[in-house]
């Protein structure tokens, strides 16, 4: 019990650290600017984030931190998860939800990375918001998402059906499912469940349209 209370303590202390740094987080409006331009419904956005979860993720998957699907020029669709303290201890929460580019425009950013993919059509738009909107409000995968950090280190990605948790998504699964509902193969042998960001840069269906580095808008 008293190993546990320094654990919690310990625990504390680094998130009320980490939760300081977001009252300096600052919006950048020129940033929000230059990507509402460019971006349309059904882009991807891969961001590249400066927390040591992103870095974690970047270190482990060779690419972007976090990746969303855009509904529209401001506005897009993800799986993001958070913590929160209470009592001294972690708590953690996180869902598919829609958000806007201004949540990612800040000095928490390294860049933003803008994907297109390729033949988009009405229709397949039409299947994409069906798609979210049947998904929306699910729950963030954290089990998953440190299965998959290891299994992607490890390229067992033949392991990652075992990974998959029902009614959960990571970001890189939704936004893979997103696309996948649209017609795209994303990546042939990988299954979604264990699909990274990066794995979603680097499908054959997308191209890179435009990048943004957030030091440029400071």
């Amino acid at each position: 019990m008293k190993f546990k209370k320094i654990v919690n303590a310990i625990i504390y202390v680094a998130a009320t650290l980490l939760k300081t740094k977001d009252k300096d987080k600052k919006i950048y409006s020129n940033c929000i600017d230059k990507i509402s331009k460019q971006a349309q419904a059904g882009d991807i956005l891969a961001i590249y984030g400066n927390s040591w979860v992103s870095k974690l993720i970047t270190k482990f998957s060779g690419g972007a931190s976090h990746v969303v699907f855009m509904i529209n020029n401001l506005n897009f669709a993800e799986a993001t998860g958070d913590y929160y303290v209470k009592d001294g201890t972690i708590r953690l929460k996180g869902q598919t939800q829609i958000s806007d580019i201004s949540h990612y425009c800040t000095s928490h950013t390294k860049k933003i990375v803008l994907y297109r993919p390729k033949y988009v059509t009405p229709d397949r738009l039409i299947k994409a918001m069906h798609w979210i909107d049947e998904n929306l409000g699910k729950q963030y995968a954290f089990a998953q998402l440190f299965i998959d950090l290891i299994l992607y280190k490890l390229k067992l990605y033949s392991w990652g059906k075992w990974a998959d948790i029902e009614n959960a998504f990571v970001c890189s699964e939704f936004v893979g499912n997103i696309l996948k509902s649209m017609d795209y193969e994303v990546q042939r042998d990988i299954p979604t469940a264990i699909l990274s960001p990066h794995h979603i840069e680097t499908s054959k269906d997308v191209e890179k349209i435009a990048e943004f580095k957030i030091d440029r808008f400071c």
